[in-house]
């Protein structure tokens, strides 16, 4: 029988504040399995990304119209560096949107490159074709993880972190924005990016 001035509990028999943490901890569990991405081999999927604040690690890869790229082509604007893989299905679903960014950013002045963890073009031409993509795209061919893994005790061990990775980048190419995966939603996908470097142009 119910009596007025008792603690409402849950069918649980669990207190309304221990309710409600579990709600938000679902709640926190569910936005984040909503950002698809090739998943690491660690429950901290930022932890083996170079830091907020520091350099973009050095980096000398040939895109696949045969030029090199490396850092200092970004230096001097805002840029975007995509870690990417054919391989991954989160990352081929990010290739329209990066597609978009380039049309947009380039415009605006700021960079936007992918770094493909491939080894031959075979492997990412059709992607770039269906996508129209003119984006340039380099081949790490493997040696993403080593190279934008600052801890490198992980590395040949496990898979440091997971795919598509996006740095954002200042002029001095500095990192200041990180994510991991791409958002399943179209309308809200690559939003914090975008205003991370929104953020930098209007400087």
């Amino acid at each position: 029988m119910f009596r007025s001035g008792a603690p409402v509990r849950s069918p649980l028999n669990l207190s309304p504040s221990t309710l409600s943490s579990m709600i938000t901890r679902i709640v926190a569990v569910t936005v984040a399995l909503s950002a698809l991405a090739c998943k690491p081999n660690s429950d901290d999927i930022y932890a083996a990304l170079p830091v907020v604040g520091s350099p973009v690690p050095s980096f000398r890869y040939p895109t696949t119209s045969g030029a090199m790229l490396d850092p200092a082509a970004l230096h001097g604007r805002p840029a975007l560096v995509a870690l990417w893989s054919s391989s991954c299905s989160a990352s081929r679903l990010a290739l329209k949107s990066l597609g978009a960014f380039h049309r947009e950013y380039a415009s605006r002045g700021a960079a936007v490159v992918i770094l493909a963890d491939d080894h031959q073009r075979a492997a990412v031409d059709p992607l770039l074709a269906a996508t129209n993509l003119t984006a340039p795209v380099a081949l790490a061919g493997g040696t993403l993880m080593a190279t934008f893994t600052h801890d490198q005790s992980v590395i040949p061990w496990r898979k440091a972190f997971a795919l598509p990775t996006f740095l954002v980048l200042d002029a001095e190419g500095r990192v200041v924005y990180r994510q991991v995966g791409v958002e399943q939603e179209a309308a809200h996908r690559l939003k914090r990016v975008r205003a991370a470097l929104d953020g930098l142009l209007a400087r």
